[in-house]
Formats: structure tokens, sequence, C-alpha cells
């Protein structure tokens, strides 16, 4: 099985190249630089593919099919023999076997050139020295021990065999023995697997730079060995997680990328965020953080956590600065803004219209998927505990990727449970075991509840709990809607012209309602997540009601 490289974690090709060898038949355990079968493409160069069919394992060569015969992974050679010519000598395949030219492997031994001439006349060729066959599909046939260039006829296959182990065509026998035998080849090594399973790490192969890849465990790859000690400063975060950090630039860098910080497009209590250009042109969001802002604790969240990832609905970080009290981080730029823009009725534009309700349950499944990613993508789990619609950023084509990984925590993914001394997350959103640990354990579930939280939102196009309104009672969406939808009335919801759009707007409050469940375990995973929205809308049960009461709010 491959996987997508947007998808992927460096550690998981760690895991993917050291468990997934190559077995077919009586060859067996092959790692690098092969691949094939279950073992990925990353895991061996992309010229040198096995294929397995029948217990036989096969090789592709300059167009040329090999059986691969035996294989020492000691001495580094291949015995392989022309899959064609295993069952005799009148089925070729008209290509010449050009193992010499292949920049991979190399002959261990001298070869010479045997040369099958098909379909001529005696007095077409030009040597002496050959020997005559029939075939049923050709007529007759001619065996000749030849140098390069020899092509008399149209059809002709020139196959190497071992120098001076036929000497006399005239034994046809012993040269279908010996082509049968085949020859051994060498692949290359040019010392750099070596050096990284020496320093633990996995051979694999970049498939952008067409070099070798060293895979660490827990770390990134591109290095020619995996780090033996931690990175130089700064500070805790280089110490922990160097190897997964982004590009780090120097604060003169980001004045130049901002253009002095002209273009302000977002503030929050975490500073301010500009619009920025990199050298090679691509616009970015440069977030500079207030200087006053603690111990930089968040800022070191951001970059341990987002520094992990790789997925189409997770922001890219690509470059950060951190010099004395003046941190920084720049990020892929999203032209439409935050989610916020374009759900709540009372804040659009005249640009942001409402939504189309197949445009928000796009949205909505996207952000599942990259909170799945988050919980299950990698071998450390990314929980994000502050998932609500202003850390939702939408892409040109209104694809939206997770943001802001200020308040993130990291925890192996066996271990999903998390100990956080002080409530994490924005009103509204928080998961009710995050503020009472009598209802349950804080984990991954806190993250499905928020997300659920800002589902309803999505739907409703206002705030769950609006803090214009009095009685609390009267305006708590979950409440309102769970009743309308057990009673099955009319949710009486904005946009909806059809039953398509109706059927939609169902499902994602079902799937909500099944998140933003009191109880922690009564909540289902982002995987489940996924697999609800995508499914109909006939296989949802009606959930429990997910709250006794409503949230309540200071004076």
């Amino acid at each position: 099985m491959e996987f997508p490289a947007s998808t992927l974690c460096a550690s998981d090709w760690y895991s993917n190249c050291s468990n997934n060898m190559f077995s077919c038949g009586e060859i067996t355990n092959v790692g690098y630089p092969f691949w094939g079968a279950a073992r990925p493409e990353a895991c061996g160069n992309t010229q040198l593919k096995l294929t397995c069919e029948k217990n036989d394992t096969t090789i592709e060569i300059l167009d040329v099919w090999y059986r691969v015969l035996e294989m020492n992974t000691r001495t580094k050679t291949l015995t392989i023999a022309r899959e064609d010519y295993l069952n005799g000598i009148c089925s070729p395949n008209f290509v010449n076997s050009s193992i010499l030219e292949s920049k991979v492997l190399d002959n261990t031994t001298l070869l010479q050139n045997l040369t099958f001439v098909y379909g001529c006349q005696e007095d077409e060729l030009p040597v002496k020295d050959y020997q005559r066959f029939t075939c049923p599909k050709y007529g007759l046939g001619y065996l000749v021990l030849a140098d390069e260039g020899l092509n008399p006829c149209a059809d002709s296959v020139r196959l190497l065999i071992p120098s001076d182990s036929v000497t006399d065509v005239k034994n046809l026998s012993l040269v279908e023995q010996t082509i049968k035998a085949g020859y051994d080849v060498k692949w290359n090594d040019s010392g750099a697997c070596s050096a990284c399973t020496r320093s633990n790490g996995v051979c694999g192969f970049d498939l952008t730079s067409k070099r070798t890849a060293c895979y660490c465990p827990n770390q990134s790859y591109g290095s020619k060995t995996c780090p033996s000690s931690p990175p130089p400063p700064p500070r805790a975060f280089i110490r922990n997680y160097g190897s997964f950090a982004p590009k780090r630039y120097s604060y003169s860098f980001v004045k130049k990328v901002t253009n002095s910080f002209k273009n302000k497009i977002g503030q929050g209590g975490y500073g301010v965020v500009y619009k920025g250009m990199l050298p090679d042109g691509r616009l970015v969001a440069v977030k500079v953080l207030s200087e006053s802002k603690g111990n930089g604790e968040e800022f070191i969240n951001e970059i341990a956590s987002i520094s992990r990832t790789s997925h189409v609905n997770v922001v890219a970080l690509l470059v950060f600065c951190y010099e004395k009290k003046k941190r920084a981080l720049i990020y892929e730029y999203m032209s439409n803004g935050s989610l916020d823009k374009f759900i709540y009725t009372q804040r659009l534009s005249s640009e942001n219209g409402p939504l189309k309700w197949k445009t928000r349950n796009e949205i909505v499944t996207g952000i599942a998927r990259g909170l799945e990613y988050l919980h299950r993508g990698c071998n450390t789990r990314i929980l994000h505990f502050d998932i609500k619609p202003h850390n939702i950023l939408l892409d040109d084509n209104l694809c939206p990727k997770i943001s802001d990984f200020g308040l993130a925590k990291l925890c192996e993914r066996q271990d999903s449970v998390v100990s956080t001394m002080n409530a994490r997350g924005t009103v509204g959103y928080i998961a009710p075991e995050v503020q009472c640990r009598n209802i349950g354990r804080v984990s991954h579930k806190s993250d499905v509840y928020s997300y659920g939280m800002m589902v309803l939102e999505i739907v409703a196009g206002r705030k769950n709990i609006d803090a214009g309104v009095s009685h609390t009672s009267e305006i708590y969406f979950p409440h309102y809607v769970y009743e309308h939808l057990e009673g099955g009335k009319d949710l009486r919801l904005d946009g909806i012209t059809n039953e398509e759009e109706e059927e939609i707007a169902r499902k994602m409050i079902l799937v909500s309602l099944w998140c933003i469940q009191t109880i922690p375990s009564n909540r289902p995973s982002m995987t489940k997540v996924v697999e609800m929205l995508e499914g109909s809308l006939q296989s949802l049960p009606m959930p429990p009601n997910p709250s006794l009461s409503s949230p309540t709010r200071s004076p």
C-alpha cells in the first residue's frame, strides 16, 4: 500500500520503511534501495522496483524484464536472467539487453554479447560462425557471438552472458543453460545509506531530489545521518523539536518580507498579522507576537506542533523568527481569511455572502479531515484545544485549513489523555471536562466537542451563545436545534431551497450533536465523524440530548 506524501509524517516514513520489507518466494526481507509490493516507493530508488508474481521476483531494467534468481545483501549483488528467454529461445522481446548502460546497476564480471537473429536468410548473415535453429513463428533463426552493432535483419535481440561462458555457439543446449543461469550485477552504494544506518536511521529515497534520504525515529529526514544530540538554541523548543522546525530567519528578514510591516491584515491578543511576500514570490501571512506575551510557551507550542504536520487541511508554517524578545511566524497566505467572516449573518459583507449549503458541508468535512490527521496522522498526536471559526483559514477555493496552534498539546499516539493545569480554549467552544474534571479526562475528544460547537454555528449562521441576549435558555442554539429535530419540527434555517440542502443541514446538525455530548466517551472520534459526514443521513441515529442545562455566563 502506498501513502500520499501529504498525509505522512517523516517519522511515519521511518516506520513504513522499517516494517515493510519486500518478500517474494525465496527472495525475502529486502530493503533499501529496492521497493515494490507492500514497500512504498519512497523507501527505495525509483529505478529499482521489484515485482512479485507467482512467487517469482522480477525487475525491469531499461525496458527489459529480468527474473531475480538470487540476492545477496552482504555483497550487494543480484543474479538476474532475461525473463523472456527462461522458457526457450522462441518467445523473445525484441529489446537488447543494455545493463551496462544502467546508472544504478553494474556488472561484476566481464560480459559478452550473444545475438539471436530471426527470419533472415543465411546469405544475409555477415558472419560464418553461427548456429541455426527453427521457431514456429519466425521460421529460421540464428545464434551468433557478435560484437556491438551486429544487426543484419530487422528482428534480432542482443543478450549479455558471462564472458567465455560460451565459446562454441554450436552447443545450443549449453547456450540455453547459460542464459537461464543469468549473471551477477551489483547495485550502487555511495556510502550515504551506510552512514544513515550507523546513526540508527533507515534509508529511503527523496522523490524530489532523487537522492538517498535518511529517515529517523521521531525525526524529519533529508540529512545524511540522524542527529545524535540536540541541535543548538534557541531554548527548549529547538532542543526538543529541532529537526522538525522550519527555517529560522532573522528579524531583519521578517521586516523585508513585510515591507517594514506596511500591510496589516489582522490583530489579536497574540499580536499582529501582516501580509508579506517571500523572495521567491510566494504570498505569506506574518504573525508578529507581542513582546509582552509571557515566556513564549504559545510560540514554542505553535512551532513544535505545526512543524510536525503536512496536510491539505492544516496551514503550513514556512519560516519562523526567534531573536531575543522578537518572535514571528510566517505561514502560507490564505486569501479568504478566517471562516468567521463567512458564517455569522450579522457580520457578512457584500463580498462575503451566505455560504451555499454544499460549500458549508465541504468546509465542515475538510476541517474534520484535518483534525483526524492531527489526532491520528503522525506518531505524535496533536491536540489543538482551540478549534473555532476564527482559527479556520480559507484559501482561494474556500478549502479550510486549521491554524493557530498556540494552545496545542503533544502526546504519544497511543496516549491521548493529557494533563492540563488550566482551562484551554475559547468560551463557547471549551469542552466541559476541560473546566470540570469530574466529567471525564481531557483528551482528543475535547477537540471533538469544540468542532461540534463550531459546526452548529456554521449551520445556524450565528453564535451558539449570544452575549447580547439576557436569557441564555432562549438563545442557546444546541438546545433549540435538538428540540426541533426530536419533535420533527421545521428548523427554519436560512438559505435552504431544496431537499438536498435540507438533508445536508440535518446531517451536519446530527453529527455536531454527537460531537458535543457531555461525557467524552460518548463522542465519536474524528475518524468516525468523517465517516458520518460522508455517509447517508438515514444511517445516522438521533443522539441523546447533549446537555442537561445551558452554559452559565458571567454577569
